[in-house]
């Protein structure tokens, strides 16, 4: 993986605050996240935003503020054990819409 052609072939979204939702428009893209405290992305279900089933996101954690990834309401997160959370700065993590309001977490994360 290279972080450089990867953000230039999929794109990205900078988002500096400690709390972010994912939107329909970063579907395909890096969510990249530039804060120093601790920062929650938060997936919110289908009647909220149409997500097409297959949705990828990716996440990657540019600052050094710990990314969790949550589940809006009526959401289920499947991550291996409790993971998901990014493993530290510079690491990324992905996200996949397997069925609907159902996403599994993958990637460089820990509990």
């Amino acid at each position: 993986m290279n972080l450089a052609t990867d953000f230039a072939v999929f794109g990205q979204n900078s988002q500096s605050g400690t709390a972010y939702t994912v939107v329909l428009a970063d579907v395909g893209k890096y969510v990249e996240t530039t804060n120093g405290s601790a920062v929650t992305i938060t997936i919110p279900n289908s009647t909220l935003v149409a997500w097409p089933l297959g949705a990828e996101i990716h996440v990657y954690q540019g600052g050094a503020g710990q990314v969790t990834v949550a589940a809006g309401a009526g959401v289920t997160l499947r991550a291996e054990g409790t993971k998901v959370k990014a493993n530290g700065q510079y690491a990324v993590a992905h996200l996949r819409m397997r069925a609907t309001d159902e996403w599994v977490m993958s990637g460089d994360t820990t509990a």
